[in-house]
């Protein structure tokens, strides 16, 4: 069995354990994939090959294009592909860059 079999099989056994016991709490319906990729050209690809897979569009979010993903729902589960842009991640890093200068007072 190959990777993608198993992660079927998985899925298969978990709706199965959801299906048949009414104690299982419910998770909240998201199966999210973040896509890794030195280049923002490469990862947005990626992320259109997913939508395409999914007959679903891909679009940038968030403040300046820090995002780019794809959403499809399956009933009341969402399978999202998202790729943060090599920007967006570098900001990123500045502010947390910060952090061990900052102290808090309780």
């Amino acid at each position: 069995m190959d990777e993608r079999e198993e992660f079927a099989a998985g899925l298969r056994a978990l709706a199965a354990a959801i299906e048949t016991d009414p104690d299982l709490p419910l998770p909240d319906g998201r199966i999210a994939l973040c896509v890794i990729a030195r280049e923002d050209e490469a990862g947005c690809a990626q992320i259109d090959a997913v939508a395409t897979a999914l007959g679903v569009e891909a679009s940038w979010a968030g403040d300046e294009m820090a995002r780019y993903q794809t959403t499809a729902k399956f009933g009341p589960v969402y399978y999202e592909a998202f790729y943060c842009s090599r920007a967006s991640m570098d900001r990123y890093r500045d502010r947390q860059s910060y952090c061990s200068n900052i102290e808090t007072v309780a």
